[in-house]
């Protein structure tokens, strides 16, 4: 699936982004010999990349990033949203697509894409089924128990250290309420806020717990294909992404 590129619908996930998009400092010399820019991004990942339930539309933080850029450039871009992270990996890989809008860096990645800055940062939480009495107190315990977790995901180095050897991968991540129901595994890792955009979606989310720590605290950032021929995308995207922090540590200091 392909999403419009008109920059007037950039509303973001809140008034922030659409402020910042109107009055970021222009790249210097962005002068690029592609025609278009294109994106791929995730459909269900607020506030980094996600369609509105109501609207269709997409929006977030990698999106509007994406949409500055491509303002600055004068090129139009399209952005593949909802492409499995397997296949959009393989986009990146084959000239497909000349960036991600919004991943978690790991070494496997780093294989076909150079990382910007991170522009945002999330904690990830274990969830397991409310009918389940597991002795899990800390993270460290999570290493006695098998996690459940959809081909292509990364959840960071902390979790793939202790489930390297008790993973089950399922083909998509909204499978894993059902393992574990039928105690096929035993945990799954997610945001809070993927969480409850699940429970809003899915009965069967309801039969699961948040447990009381944080797994691991991710940055999340551009992903830009090593073979784009988009020249200068890193430099031009690490530009936008120091602006764009900027605005936000400056929203956060300001009083109310």
């Amino acid at each position: 699936m392909t999403s419009a590129c008109n920059i007037s619908r950039l509303s973001g996930p809140n008034w922030l982004l659409s402020a910042w998009l109107l009055f970021a400092p222009s790249i210097a010399g962005a002068q690029e010999a592609c025609a278009i820019i294109r994106a791929g991004g995730a459909g269900d990942w607020p506030p980094v990349s996600y369609l509105d339930p109501q609207s269709q539309e997409t929006k977030g933080y990698a999106y509007g990033l994406i949409g500055r850029l491509s303002r600055e450039y004068d090129k139009p871009f399209r952005y593949y949203i909802n492409i499995p992270w397997p296949r959009m990996m393989f986009m990146a890989a084959n000239n497909k697509i000349d960036l991600i809008a919004g991943l978690i860096p790991s070494p496997e990645r780093s294989e076909h894409l150079v990382f910007s800055e991170p522009f945002h940062h999330i904690n990830l939480y274990a969830f397991v089924a409310k009918n389940r009495d597991l002795n899990i107190e800390k993270v460290e315990d999570l290493a006695n128990y098998w996690r459940v977790e959809g081909y292509g995901s990364f959840k960071g180095h902390r979790i793939e250290e202790l489930a390297k050897d008790k993973t089950v991968r399922v083909k998509n991540d909204r499978l894993f309420a059902d393992m574990l129901h039928h105690k096929r595994g035993d945990y799954y890792v997610s945001s809070i806020r993927s969480q409850k955009k699940w429970l809003s979606h899915f009965p069967r989310f309801k039969e699961m717990k948040r447990l009381p720590f944080v797994v691991e605290t991710l940055n999340v950032s551009i992903g830009i294909s090593r073979n784009t021929p988009c020249k200068n995308l890193l430099r031009d995207i690490n530009t936008l992404v120091r602006s764009f922090k900027a605005s936000k540590e400056e929203t956060s200091s300001s009083p109310p």
